[in-house]
């Protein structure tokens, strides 16, 4: 299954500052960030993710939770307790839509029918994705399946991408400038000396065609920073 997880306030009972989400949608609830690594193996790396989102939009949230300031973050596959580390790297196609179906399904469908395309717009505005390396490809899988979902219950093309549009992806060390396309609003930052960033062929076409920094396809926006060459989360 997709695990969801919170970041939260650190307890005596919760040192960690981090729970696990079962039983609502928080997506429902106001602004989220929801964060995709390369590998979320082991849940403390999932956690330290939600840390560097949280110093950015909530540095205090070690003692005071924003309910209007939800960070998010994902693992795959079953959760080892015992060794604090998920089974899979990427989710199934299976898991995916098990994911969509409980928290992005409630968004557009109201009493077993499609959502006013305004109001499922409103919904979608709440969300925000923060994906790293090969997060990107895990995010695009599941925008594509959402697609899938919405066409089948009766929304049009445009009015899909009118709806996925109000979602915004930010995607470090990925390649999402290199696929059109994509409806969610998706800004891209990738170091032109990281080798993994490089040896991406549409990667280089993209530099190629870059100009001061930034190239446009469709709404995907395109960042090259001159940078170490480190492919991390902390130096982009």
């Amino acid at each position: 299954m997709v695990h969801v997880f919170e970041k939260t306030c650190k307890t005596q009972d919760n040192p960690f500052g981090i729970r696990e989400i079962a039983d609502e949608n928080p997506l429902q609830k106001g602004p989220c960030i929801i964060t995709i690594l390369a590998l979320p193996i082991l849940l403390k790396q999932v956690n330290g993710s939600l840390r560097q989102v949280a110093e950015l939009v909530n540095p205090d949230i070690d003692n005071h939770y924003d309910p209007d300031r939800r960070i998010l973050g994902l693992g795959f596959g079953d959760y080892i307790e015992q060794y604090g580390k998920f089974t899979r790297i990427s989710p199934s196609k299976e898991e995916v839509e098990d994911f969509l179906n409980r928290y992005f399904r409630p968004l557009f469908i109201e009493n077993d029918k499609k959502t006013e395309v305004l109001k499922a717009m409103k919904n979608f505005r709440n969300i925000t994705f923060l994906t790293y390396c090969n997060g990107a490809k895990v995010f695009q899988m599941m925008e594509e399946t959402l697609k899938q979902k919405m066409e089948e219950v009766g929304y049009s093309k445009d009015e899909v991408g009118m709806i996925l549009s109000q979602v915004c992806l930010a995607a470090i060390s990925g390649d999402v400038i290199s696929r059109t396309g994509t409806s969610t609003l998706a800004f891209s930052f990738g170091d032109v000396n990281d080798y993994d960033y490089e040896q991406n062929v549409n990667i280089k076409k993209s530099i190629r065609d870059m100009n001061q920094g930034f190239i446009h396809y469709g709404s995907s926006i395109g960042f090259a920073i001159a940078g170490d060459g480190e492919h991390s989360l902390k130096s982009i």
